[in-house]
Protein backbone atom coordinates (compact mmCIF):
# COMPACT_ATOMS: atom_id res chain seq x y z
CA UNK A 1 0.00 0.00 0.00
CA UNK A 2 1.32 3.31 -1.19
CA UNK A 3 1.68 6.59 1.27
CA UNK A 4 0.16 9.60 0.08
CA UNK A 5 1.82 13.09 0.83
CA UNK A 6 -0.05 16.39 -0.06
CA UNK A 7 1.13 19.98 -0.44
CA UNK A 8 -0.91 23.09 -0.78
CA UNK A 9 0.18 26.19 -2.65
CA UNK A 10 -1.44 29.30 -2.28
CA UNK A 11 -3.25 30.92 -5.29
CA UNK A 12 -1.94 34.27 -5.66
CA UNK A 13 -4.47 37.19 -5.22
CA UNK A 14 -3.20 38.94 -8.52
CA UNK A 15 -1.87 37.49 -11.58
CA UNK A 16 2.06 37.49 -12.42
CA UNK A 17 2.79 39.95 -15.21
CA UNK A 18 3.46 38.61 -18.41
CA UNK A 19 4.75 39.98 -21.56
CA UNK A 20 1.92 40.62 -23.65
CA UNK A 21 -0.82 39.09 -21.86
CA UNK A 22 -2.98 42.38 -20.58
CA UNK A 23 -6.14 40.35 -19.55
CA UNK A 24 -6.69 39.93 -16.27
CA UNK A 25 -8.15 36.67 -17.58
CA UNK A 26 -5.45 35.98 -19.49
CA UNK A 27 -2.97 36.44 -17.15
CA UNK A 28 -4.63 34.79 -14.50
CA UNK A 29 -4.87 31.78 -16.44
CA UNK A 30 -0.66 31.91 -17.54
CA UNK A 31 0.00 32.03 -13.42
CA UNK A 32 -1.97 29.34 -12.92
CA UNK A 33 -0.12 27.21 -15.61
CA UNK A 34 3.30 28.14 -14.25
CA UNK A 35 2.41 27.13 -10.75
CA UNK A 36 1.20 23.46 -12.30
CA UNK A 37 4.03 22.87 -14.07
CA UNK A 38 6.64 24.15 -11.68
CA UNK A 39 4.87 21.65 -9.38
CA UNK A 40 4.76 18.94 -11.70
CA UNK A 41 8.86 19.30 -12.01
CA UNK A 42 8.90 18.14 -8.57
CA UNK A 43 6.57 15.11 -9.01
CA UNK A 44 3.71 16.64 -7.52
CA UNK A 45 0.09 15.63 -9.06
CA UNK A 46 -2.70 18.65 -9.08
CA UNK A 47 -5.61 17.29 -7.19
CA UNK A 48 -8.35 20.07 -6.65
CA UNK A 49 -8.56 23.35 -5.54
CA UNK A 50 -9.83 24.28 -2.55
CA UNK A 51 -11.19 27.80 -1.41
CA UNK A 52 -11.49 29.27 1.92
CA UNK A 53 -12.77 32.59 4.03
CA UNK A 54 -10.36 33.69 6.50
CA UNK A 55 -10.55 36.04 9.39
CA UNK A 56 -7.57 38.84 9.26
CA UNK A 57 -6.64 41.01 11.66
CA UNK A 58 -5.52 44.29 9.98
CA UNK A 59 -4.75 48.23 11.33
CA UNK A 60 -3.88 49.19 14.30
CA UNK A 61 -7.28 48.61 15.58
CA UNK A 62 -7.01 45.04 14.75
CA UNK A 63 -9.94 45.57 13.12
CA UNK A 64 -11.27 41.97 11.05
CA UNK A 65 -11.31 41.77 7.69
CA UNK A 66 -12.50 38.28 5.32
CA UNK A 67 -10.50 37.68 2.74
CA UNK A 68 -10.84 34.78 0.64
CA UNK A 69 -7.90 32.43 -0.34
CA UNK A 70 -7.97 30.04 -3.01
CA UNK A 71 -5.48 26.96 -2.55
CA UNK A 72 -4.27 24.20 -5.07
CA UNK A 73 -3.76 20.85 -3.57
CA UNK A 74 -1.08 18.63 -4.71
CA UNK A 75 -0.15 14.87 -4.12
CA UNK A 76 2.44 12.21 -4.42
CA UNK A 77 3.43 9.01 -3.68
CA UNK A 78 5.68 9.23 -0.58
CA UNK A 79 9.41 8.35 -1.50
CA UNK A 80 10.53 4.75 0.11
CA UNK A 81 13.62 6.13 1.76
CA UNK A 82 11.56 7.93 4.24
CA UNK A 83 9.72 5.40 5.60
CA UNK A 84 11.36 2.49 8.58
CA UNK A 85 14.44 0.52 7.10
CA UNK A 86 14.83 -3.36 7.51
CA UNK A 87 17.14 -3.81 10.23
CA UNK A 88 21.01 -4.34 9.47
CA UNK A 89 23.44 -7.17 10.96
CA UNK A 90 26.25 -5.42 12.35
CA UNK A 91 28.97 -8.01 12.57
CA UNK A 92 31.31 -7.49 16.02
CA UNK A 93 34.16 -5.89 15.97
CA UNK A 94 37.41 -7.33 18.47
CA UNK A 95 38.87 -4.90 20.63
CA UNK A 96 42.45 -4.39 19.81
CA UNK A 97 45.01 -6.27 21.64
CA UNK A 98 47.46 -4.28 23.66
CA UNK A 99 50.98 -4.14 22.52
CA UNK A 100 53.41 -6.36 23.99
CA UNK A 101 56.06 -5.63 26.49
CA UNK A 102 59.18 -4.81 25.65
CA UNK A 103 62.59 -7.26 26.78
CA UNK A 104 64.64 -4.94 28.36
CA UNK A 105 67.44 -6.71 30.79
CA UNK A 106 66.34 -5.20 34.23
CA UNK A 107 69.00 -2.84 36.01
CA UNK A 108 71.69 -4.18 37.83
CA UNK A 109 71.88 -2.91 41.12
CA UNK A 110 75.36 -3.15 42.94
CA UNK A 111 74.74 -3.51 47.19
CA UNK A 112 77.64 -2.66 48.93
CA UNK A 113 75.89 -3.38 52.52
CA UNK A 114 77.80 -5.90 54.92
CA UNK A 115 80.81 -6.27 52.70
CA UNK A 116 84.06 -4.66 53.63
CA UNK A 117 85.79 -4.99 50.39
CA UNK A 118 84.94 -4.88 47.03
CA UNK A 119 86.17 -8.91 46.71
CA UNK A 120 84.00 -10.17 48.75
CA UNK A 121 80.43 -8.41 47.22
CA UNK A 122 81.49 -10.50 44.06
CA UNK A 123 82.06 -14.15 45.78
CA UNK A 124 79.10 -15.80 46.33
CA UNK A 125 78.45 -16.06 49.91
CA UNK A 126 77.13 -20.33 50.63
CA UNK A 127 75.16 -20.77 54.06
CA UNK A 128 77.04 -23.55 56.40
Amino acid sequence: MADIEYKTVPLPLEPRKFKGLKSPIDRASRTLTEILNEEAKGGWAFVRAERMELEVRKGMLRRIDDVDVTLLIFSRERVESAGPQPARRIEPQTAPQAPEPLNVPEPIVASNAGSDSSDASSTPRTAD
